[in-house]
């Protein structure tokens, strides 16, 4: 009898033992706890029971294959949220079942997030699954026409994965997909290793940017396929950030409304030690976006091997774009909850882009390289080599250029803004540009190219309109010198070889 309790002792601790382990660094099957893979059944706190468990044991949340509907979910120290393949979290199309937490420096940074990491740490996201925005429940239904972005609903829910003020983090191999407004956002992080992600959103969506980083520091982004409306990958720094220094970005295929890459616009502080290599953009209107607006400095960067095109459908696209310049409020938050609504936010020091090496573009376009500083601002040692630039079309600049709105348009410099020609550099000390070639247009225009397709050629009606045949053939055209700079200081410029497109204009003038 004695032997007998004894086996079922063992017994008892045995299945005791099983069942942590079970728990301890291994999987929780959130099916088990109660979430429903119809895709209608709201599972945001069935979710939550297991993530909040995960994290006592450092288990990892497994969601199988089926589409869970889910509003806010938080994880947790030492949690990972693995999505199987054919998985799905949904989120709710109702803003009620978002958990709200506070506003963010503008309007694209609301309080609703579908996903947060918030001051934890080592949290990891895995698997081949997805994560749903369900975006255009939050949008305005209709737009203008069909190359125009879709107006957002004022409470969406954005950024969709919200990563704040976290330590050891990574987000590999899922697809996240039809975000309301930003896809990804780690901020103030520190460690953060983004690859292997596939990020979709809608071409139109209203700022539906795909990575945008504010502030973090040792990240690396590697191998993602990003297709979106607005930046692809965008660096930032903001008066509520850190530094975004020590970064790499590397094999990712790009395609967006916007940017490729964005270092900086918005650059309350400082940006340092940045390594790009090995980008293929299949569409955007700006390959490469370099900007020091609100007094942050830009050091230090090394951008390599990049292919693709400006085919974005918008006029005056630029390949590279570099500027230096102060502007007070970027943003006008016209949102009257948001703590900074019609609030002017005026910058306090000069800004400065320095020591940045751009080498081995080969780009189709039908725009410029533009790269130029407000008088007075720094923007020093810029190198760029092998370059090479295939016209489909030349866009011509005048007399849109003149009267473009955008703050982010080298607001404060007319000279450039209409500059003829593939560089445009003004106020620019040690400029080295060498290697460079220069294929201009083969006529007729390429039929896929976008601009003479879509209604945003009607910003420049006296181009454009009435006028798209004879663009396309060649009849009508503009025409590029090869390089107009003014102010350049200490320069060195090798452009043997290079010929304006047309032999009436001069290739290179500098102006002092």
């Amino acid at each position: 009898m004695m032997i007998k309790k004894r086996l079922n002792s063992l017994a008892f601790l045995l299945g005791l033992m099983v069942t942590s382990l079970s728990v301890n660094g291994q999987q929780l099957d959130i099916t088990k706890f109660g979430a429903v893979p119809d895709g209608k059944t709201l599972n945001t706190v069935a979710i939550q029971k297991v993530i909040d468990q995960a994290s006592l044991t450092g288990a990892t949340v497994y969601v199988p294959s089926g589409t869970f509907y889910t509003g806010t979910l938080f994880l947790k120290d030492r949690v990972t949220l693995h999505l199987a393949g054919g998985a799905v979290l949904l989120g709710s199309t109702n803003i009620k079942d978002y958990i709200p937490m506070t506003w963010g420096h503008h309007e694209d940074r609301t309080p609703w997030h579908l996903i947060v990491a918030k001051n934890v740490n080592d949290v990891r996201i895995t698997g081949q699954g997805t994560i749903d925005g369900n975006g255009k429940a939050f949008w305005q239904p209709t737009r203008r026409h069909d190359w125009d972005f879709y107006k957002e609903i004022e409470e969406r829910p954005s950024p969709m994965v919200e990563i704040d003020g976290c330590k050891h983090v990574s987000v590999e191999g899922v697809t996240i997909q039809n975000s309301a407004g930003w896809g990804l956002h780690p901020f103030n992080s520190y460690d953060v290793k983004l690859m292997g992600l596939t990020i979709l959103n809608s071409a139109f969506g209203p700022n539906s940017d795909g990575i945008d980083v504010g502030g973090c520091s040792h990240l690396v982004i590697s191998d993602c396929n990003i297709d979106v409306g607005d930046d692809a990958i965008a660096l930032k720094t903001t008066e509520d950030s850190g530094p975004c220094e020590y970064v790499t970005i590397s094999n990712c295929i790009l395609s967006t409304s916007c940017v490729a890459l964005r270092i900086g616009y918005e650059s309350r502080q400082d940006f340092r030690f940045i390594s790009v290599n090995n980008l293929v953009v299949k569409s955007s209107s700006r390959i490469l976006d370099i900007r020091s607006l609100e007094g942050g400095t830009i050091e230090h960067v090394i951008i390599n091997n990049i292919t693709g095109t400006t085919n974005s459908g918008w006029p005056l696209n630029r390949v590279i774009e570099i500027e230096v310049d102060t502007v007070n409020t970027p943003y006008d938050v016209e949102i009257k909850e948001h703590p900074n609504y019609r609030k002017p936010k005026p910058v306090n020091k000069k800004g400065a882009i320095r020591d940045v090496s751009i080498s081995n573009l080969s780009i189709i376009t039908d725009g410029r390289i533009m790269m130029a500083a407000a008088p007075t601002m720094e923007l020093d040692n810029i190198r760029l080599s092998n370059i090479h630039l295939d016209y489909a079309m030349i866009d011509q600049p005048d007399p849109l250029a003149a009267k473009a709105r955008s703050i982010g348009f080298y607001k404060n410099m007319p000279d450039v803004r209409s500059a003829k020609a593939a560089f445009v550099a003004q106020n620019v000390s040690r400029l080295r540009i060498e290697g460079v070639s220069i294929t201009w247009p083969k006529f007729p225009v390429p039929a896929d190219w976008n601009l003479l397709k879509t209604e945003w050629r009607f910003l420049n009606p006296e181009f454009y309109r009435g006028n798209e045949a004879d663009i396309r053939s060649g009849r009508k055209r503009a025409s590029f010198g090869v390089l107009w700079g003014k102010g350049l200081t200490d320069q060195v410029l090798r452009l043997e070889g290079a010929k304006s497109s047309d032999a009436s204009i001069k290739p290179v003038v500098i102006l002092p």
